[in-house]
């Protein structure tokens, strides 16, 4: 059976990639406040395109949500990544994600709701721990 890989800790001044996998963001303010709260805390943070995307009820297409979280865990200065929100199209991106990126770059992948859907995925694929919150 293959080793559960848990990312480490995440220590003041890393940086926090914030994505859109799912839904586009609807609260433009508590994201932004969300953010200030990050920084505040002392994380410098790495926007995702997808954070200003829409394309009907998501952020972007399947394509362009894996292609910004395969380059979130490709970017060695990402040290986790959190989803802003969820929604039910995350599903749709599953088949576009890079396994083996993940695999090398174990980093936590942060998200509540359908996000969940990630979390298996990683899990089942790569034995990649993630936080539910």
């Amino acid at each position: 059976m293959s080793k559960v890989l848990k990312p480490k800790k995440l220590d003041i001044g890393y940086t926090i990639g914030i994505v859109a996998p799912s839904q586009p963001v609807l609260d433009k303010e508590g994201l932004k406040r969300g953010i200030t709260i990050l920084k505040k805390w002392g994380f410098k943070i790495k926007e995702g395109k997808t954070l200003r995307m829409e394309k009907w009820w998501m952020a972007g297409t399947p394509q362009d949500q894996a292609k910004e979280i395969n380059n979130m865990y490709s970017d060695d200065h990402v040290k986790a990544i959190i989803a802003q929100a969820g929604g039910a199209s995350a599903i749709k991106v599953l088949p576009f994600l890079d396994y083996d990126i993940i695999k090398r770059n174990p980093k936590p992948f942060i998200g509540m709701s359908d996000n969940n859907a990630y979390h298996l995925a990683m899990f089942s694929k790569v034995k990649l721990a993630g936080a539910f919150i």
